[in-house]
């Protein structure tokens, strides 16, 4: 089965948090905890890379997990057990909002004045790292991509990483 829709992966993404997930947490969190949407990840290239599918709960994603292009679990995370651990979550990629993603950007410090492309969620390497990317043109006309996560920003091509 291929997973071309947000609700394919839903489904894939259903039984790995029935059955794997939900026994990890503490019942205040249990009975609080859903799928959220699953969000499409791409390749540099544009091609469907893998989904993400957050489980939510007290207002934070809780876990994560990521569903590739033929349905298969890849891989999940489990960021809080209670609610109470709930509290000191950092944000994660998928609860980003256009203003962090913004933020980023501009700590690199680069001519960003001639505007910028909505940001799109996109797997820089392979399936294992995941991060925002937004293309960002100067006053020139020249265009950088970005990438930006919850801890980092880095051009395209940089070998490393700006903490942000």
């Amino acid at each position: 089965m291929d997973c071309r829709t947000a609700e394919d992966c839903r489904e894939a993404a259903a039984g790995l948090l029935t059955d794997t997930i939900l026994p990890e947490f503490v019942e205040d969190l249990r009975q609080l905890a859903v799928l959220g949407t699953p969000i499409l990840v791409r390749d540099l290239a544009g091609r469907l890379s893998h989904w993400i599918v957050p489980v939510a709960a007290a207002g934070r994603h809780v876990a994560l997990i990521d569903v590739g292009p033929k349905c298969q679990i890849l891989r999940y995370e489990i960021r809080a057990r209670s609610r109470a651990e709930t509290k000191n979550l950092g944000k994660t990629l998928t609860e980003m909002t256009a203003a962090d993603i913004s933020s980023g950007v501009k700590k690199l410090q680069i001519d960003s004045s001639g505007g910028s492309e909505s940001a799109r969620l996109v797997s820089v390497v392979a399936q294992t790292r995941t991060a925002w990317a937004s293309t960002v043109r100067a006053a020139n006309g020249a265009s950088t991509t970005v990438f930006v996560t919850p801890e980092f920003s880095w051009l395209a091509g940089a070998g490393s990483t700006e903490e942000t």
